[in-house]
């Protein structure tokens, strides 16, 4: 299991050396790279130098050596001109062993870069305009014959997206003006957790555990829900 304080620990030091722009992505996401992290330490924490494969990354990538010192981490991210982190962080600041530029939407993951006892796939598969059988089957194969896949995506059905459909106001964000999203932000399709579930199956894998997570929840979310129903 992965120690709350020490990954508290670890995550005021990324604090302090992220410029000031970093800070509320940093804070609005600290839970959920919390479970992320403390799930990794519990699947792969007894493993021998094991093989993680991240896709996507962001500063949180800084903290895998940092919490896990003996990984040996790979590292995938959309190209450089969109936006995408280049080889020298991930080899220099995170201390990857490789990295990847990929465009997921037009390229398949290569077959070549290795077999992973872990793949982080987290808060990717929104961003894509492809199938998410297909991205799994191509996850799933990377995979070593006891390795897992840990793959999150916002919850189409959160509470907090269920008061506005109750209010009869679409979810979904409009897209973007062209040239409006360098980041890649927009979400092109969220999903349900039996979706996803479903998905991995119809791709080959067995999933050990679906749920999902309050990371992003607020009290006041489930009240506007009954208020409305």
């Amino acid at each position: 299991m992965l120690d709350r304080s020490f990954f508290d620990q670890q995550f005021e030091a990324l604090l302090l050396s992220q410029d000031d722009g970093a800070h509320g992505y940093l804070r609005h996401h600290e839970q959920r790279f919390y479970e992320l992290f403390e799930t990794l330490a519990r699947y792969i924490g007894e493993r021998d130098r094991p093989e993680v494969l991240e896709i996507g990354t962001s500063p949180f990538t800084l903290l895998y050596k940092r919490l896990f010192p003996d990984i040996r981490l790979t590292t995938i991210d959309r190209p450089t001109e969109m936006g995408g982190a280049n080889a020298d962080f991930s080899r220099k600041d995170v201390q990857a062993v490789t990295h990847h530029n990929i465009d997921l939407n037009i390229q398949a993951l290569p077959d070549d870069i290795g077999r992973f006892d872990y793949i982080v796939f987290s808060e990717i598969l929104e961003h894509l305009v492809i199938n998410p059988t297909q991205m799994m089957e191509e996850l799933i194969a990377l995979l070593k014959p006891d390795g897992y896949l840990y793959l999150t995506t916002p919850n189409f059905f959160s509470y907090h997206l269920l008061a506005r459909m109750a209010r009869r106001d679409n979810p979904q964000v409009v897209m973007h003006r062209r040239g409006e999203d360098p980041d890649a932000a927009y979400h092109f399709r969220e999903y349900a957790l039996n979706e996803l579930v479903d998905a991995a199956i119809k791709a080959g894998g067995r999933v050990v555990v679906a749920e999902t997570s309050a990371c992003w929840e607020r009290a006041e979310h489930k009240a506007q829900l009954a208020d409305r129903l």
